[in-house]
Formats: structure tokens, sequence, C-alpha cells
């Protein structure tokens, strides 16, 4: 099968400097001197081609160097060793109103952008109409984009990259902007994208989302490549290795939260249950100082998906809400949260898990957010949205009133 792109042995390095320059003087000269800087390879010997007409998403945590290799693919950076091939037109999407410039409207933006992408005046003029509409943006196409909401950039910058049809889209992220129904319509439109043979490459956190586009996917760690393959496994990979995806705890300090870990109804660990399924949370917390009557919260999470666009709060509890009350604690326990059975629809899900100084959740001592990635399973189609309701139906036969 043809190409669209090959990596052989690609890498990139960056130079982290830890002295600011004051002024342009010091910028140079800081550029000759030895010992001021560090280097970052963003990526290093990554090797693998992408089929014409396939859908390929990147998969890794923060800084594994996924934005770095999509703006490889559209010429923005150069590599430092190694080569690109890429076959084809390329439209790229990296970042909320990338390419537009500020001062001029929407229509000289998009007449902007597709002579960047070689497009005649005439073929624009041919999409023109369908790119306004299709961003719904008809009254406002004569205004300066300064002048626009997020909402509206990323409506024409999304409209604008689809109606120029490239051989190829890249896309960074971008579709966890803008409201349900614009997501909607992104979506109706890449799928259709891909089904007259374009080839895609999505970066994105919504593992979800990856999987519905994707036939296939890559994991990134570090710069460097850790699998190749079909997007489900690539999924499993990512969430299977849990140094592969960086969590960030916040919170004043007090306290620190050390493991989360989930376990089904024989006691075993796992990230998978089936619909309606218990599920024990069971988490593992460190207080640096003795803390009185701290509040432990939990909460369950949808991924970013078409029902919950930007992640969605399935349940959340604490044990204030419960009427407990935790007493004094001080050094390394735990607590433990036993859901009965999980009311939710087949996907995948996440925790946020917090001590808390009171019920408010104002002021956390330790809150770790995205925590033990899981997923419901389900054999039967159970409807949209987020909740298994339990429905019967009751219809009339017909001709009787």
């Amino acid at each position: 099968m043809a190409e669209a792109l090959r990596f052989d042995q690609l890498s990139k390095r960056f130079f982290l400097y830890h002295e600011r320059p004051r002024s342009f003087q010091e910028l140079v000269l800081n550029a000759f001197r030895r010992g001021r800087k560090d280097e970052l390879w963003a990526l290093k010997n990554v090797t693998f081609a992408v089929p014409k007409g396939e859908a390929w998403g990147i998969i890794g945590a923060n800084g594994s160097g996924k934005s770095t290799l999509l703006r490889l693919v559209a010429g923005i950076i150069h590599p430092t060793s190694g080569n690109i091939t890429i076959d084809g037109k390329v439209s790229a999407l990296l970042e909320l109103g990338a390419g537009f410039h500020p001062d001029l409207t929407g229509r000289e933006n998009v007449y902007l952008s597709a002579s960047i992408l070689g497009l005649s005046r005439k073929e624009v003029d041919e999409r023109f109409g369908q790119i306004v509409q299709f961003a719904g943006l008809e009254r406002f196409i004569d205004i300066p984009v300064k002048r626009y909401s997020s909402g509206m950039f990323v409506r024409l910058g999304f409209s604008t990259a689809i109606h120029m049809r490239p051989d190829i889209l890249l896309i960074d992220e971008i579709l966890a902007v803008g409201d349900a129904a614009f997501q909607r319509k992104c979506w109706q439109s890449l799928l259709g994208f891909r089904q007259q043979g374009a080839t895609i490459i999505v970066v994105s956190h919504d593992l979800r989302a990856i999987e519905r586009l994707c036939e296939k996917a890559i994991v990134l760690e570090n710069g460097q490549l850790v699998y190749v393959g079909g997007a489900a496994e690539a999924i499993r990979v990512y969430e299977s290795d849990p140094s592969l995806i960086v969590q960030v705890q916040t919170g004043s300090g007090e306290a620190e939260i050390v493991q989360v870990r989930l376990f089904d109804r024989l006691g075993r660990e796992a990230n998978t249950f089936r619909q309606g399924e218990p599920m024990t949370v069971e988490v593992s917390y460190r207080a640096r100082e003795p803390i009185d009557d701290p509040v432990f919260g939990v909460q369950i999470w949808r991924e970013n998906d078409l029902y919950a666009p930007g992640g969605a709060l399935c349940h959340g509890t604490n044990t204030a809400r419960r009427g407990l009350r935790v007493g004094r604690v001080e050094g390394e326990a735990n607590f433990q949260l036993h859901y009965d059975g999980l009311p939710l629809l087949e996907g995948r899900y996440y925790l946020k898990v917090s001590v808390l100084s009171d019920a408010s959740g104002a002021s956390p001592y330790a809150l770790l957010e995205r925590v033990c990635p899981f997923r419901v399973s389900s054999d039967e189609e159970s409807g949209a949205g987020i909740a298994m309701m339990r429905e019967q139906w009751f219809l009339q036969p017909p001709g009787r009133k």
C-alpha cells in the first residue's frame, strides 16, 4: 500500500537555557556559550509509516513528543536528524487560530490560509460558501478575527482546513474546543473525510475519540516510540503502564495521595468493569503533619466523547456528605469507597481523588485528577448518554384509541 507519511530515524533536539537573557545581546551570546544549557530530545529515532487513506492516533503523556511530531510534519520546525517523507498536500489544525492574522477579517483569513496551501482564488471561491455555512459565521465573516470568541475561531479554523480537501489532515487536540453541536459536526466531517480516502493524524488525550476514529495508533514515551499497531491495543498499552500517564498532584501539601487502585467484585485489581457490577476504590494517602477531620472525596468522570464534550462528572461524593467524621489523621493510611454497582453506559472513565480541609472542596490538602482510567463494558445497547436507566416501553396497537 502506498504511504502518505514515512518517518525514518526521526529525532528533534531542543536546548533549555537556565538563565533568562536580559537583552538581545545576552540572547545572542548565550547561543555561543558552553555549559549554560541542557539538551532535550523531544523525539529520538522514531521510525514508522502511515499508509494513505488511514486514520492514525498519537498517544502519550504531556511532554512525550506528540505535538512536536505534528509540527515536524507541518513544516513548522525541522528535524535534528532523520527524514520525513510526505506524499500529498498537508493541512494542519495544531492550535486555536493558528495561521490566522488577528487584524484580517474571517473572509481574508480563509483566502490567506488557502493560498498558503497552494489553492487558486477560483478554487476558494467555489468552496467559500460551504466554509462559512459550516462554521456558522455568515454574520461575522467580514469582522476582524481578533474580535471572534474562541468558539468562532475554532469553527472557522476547522471549517477552512476540512474544506481545503487536503491529502493529509493533522489535528492536535483542537476538537476539545467548541460546543456539543459543533463537535458532532466535526465528527461527521472527519468520518466522511476518512471515507473519501484522506489520511488523518490525530493527537488527543481523549482515548475514546482515538479508538472511534483511528484504525492504528502509536504510543510515545519521552520522545521514543514504544508501540505501533491497532488503536485499541495502543490504548491498552498506554493505560496498562502507569509510567506513561503523568499525573500532577496539587493542593496545599499537608497531605499526599500515594496510590489509587480499583478492585472488582472478587477483590482483584482491575481496570475494566461490566456494566452494573460492583467496584471498590482504594486510596492510600500520607498526612505529612497531623490533620484534624479531613474530608475524603472521590469523583467519577467520563472521558471526552460525543455525549460528554470536555468530559462529564458522573458522580461525586465525600465523607462529609455522608455524615462521616474522619477524626485526627497522621502518617500513612488508606480509605475505601465501594460502589454496589456501576450504573454507567459503556465507555471510558477516570477518577478525581482528594483529601480536603472541608466539605466545600475549596482548599484541598491533596488533589489528584485523571487517575485510574477504567472502562465499563456491556453486551447490550443501553442508549445514549452517561447513566444506565431501567426502562419499559408500552406501545398502543395500531387502530386502537
